[in-house]
């Protein structure tokens, strides 16, 4: 069956306290998982994330695009792109968690749908 291309934006961002990590909804796709801030369905700028994160209170900078990637599920093909950002220390927003490299780890495992975007995380950290 012909799957559906679903544009898909992550903000991977990292600062003293570790990477910013945010839950997936309890029901659908990966449900219940932790993944970096993801906006799907939206193709977005570094500037158009950057104006999102800071209506989320989050203030960061940097803005380094990342190499695309794509994740094939049985049905959908997520199109995604990235940005690295830097974050002083501050609070997370509601919803989201602060993961120290070894939390990363052990705790808060991504999904291998992310699998182009953990080294990469690993290495800013």
């Amino acid at each position: 069956p012909e799957k559906t291309l679903v544009p898909v934006t992550a903000a991977l961002i990292t600062g003293p306290q570790g990477v910013l990590l945010q839950r997936r909804p309890s029901k659908g796709l990966l449900a219940g998982l932790w993944q970096p801030l993801l906006w799907e369905g939206e193709a977005l700028s570094a500037g158009e994330v950057l104006a999102r994160l800071e209506e989320l209170g989050l203030g960061c900078a940097g803005a380094e695009a990342l190499p695309e990637a794509k994740h094939i599920f049985s049905h959908i093909e997520w199109q995604m792109q990235g940005y690295l950002f830097a974050a002083d220390t501050q609070p997370a927003p509601a919803g989201c968690v602060w993961a120290s490299p070894e939390q990363l780890a052990a705790e808060y495992t991504l999904p291998g749908a992310f699998k182009a975007y953990k080294k990469l995380l690993a290495a800013a950290l």
